[in-house]
């Protein structure tokens, strides 16, 4: 099945869809396709197991890519700083200017993810337990960060 998603009720795209999209040329010609920062998110939700950023979950995706970019060794988003790619950090802020982005990537409960993540990568340093553990840490850094 392929990924599909909906930009539709994210708020900054919802009076000018087109907000969401940039111009790329690789070589062979001009094309359109999402923003990358919008990209990444959008593949991302296959790896947070969460098909919407909503009000209610938006935590929930924070602590999720944090720990995903620890655990598989990837940065969601990166940019161009001279010659090198660097690392941007992902901050809880950021992640809310896209609430409403909506996949057909499959939900997972918090204990489903954490099962799936210990069961697909082998060498992890974390339990089912530590996992859990450091998600709700990341979830409360969230919240102090967003709504303090």
């Amino acid at each position: 099945m392929p990924l599909t998603y909906n930009l539709g009720n994210i708020a900054q795209f919802k009076d000018n869809i087109d907000l969401a999209y940039q111009e790329y040329n690789d070589g062979m010609g001009k094309y359109t396709d999402v923003k990358p920062d919008l990209k990444s998110l959008i593949f991302a939700s296959m790896t947070v197991g969460l098909s919407e950023i909503t009000y209610k979950n938006v935590a929930e995706w924070y602590s999720r890519l944090i720990a995903s970019e620890e655990i598989y060794q990837y940065n969601l988003w990166q940019k161009w700083s001279g010659d090198d790619i660097v690392k941007v950090t992902i901050e809880p802020k950021m992640l809310t200017q896209y609430l409403g982005l909506q996949t057909n990537a499959n939900n997972r409960s918090r204990s489903e993810w954490v099962q799936n993540v210990i069961k697909c990568k082998k060498d992890i340093k974390y339990t089912p337990k530590t996992l859990t553990s450091k998600l709700r840490k990341l979830e409360a850094e969230f919240q102090e960060k967003v709504f303090q």
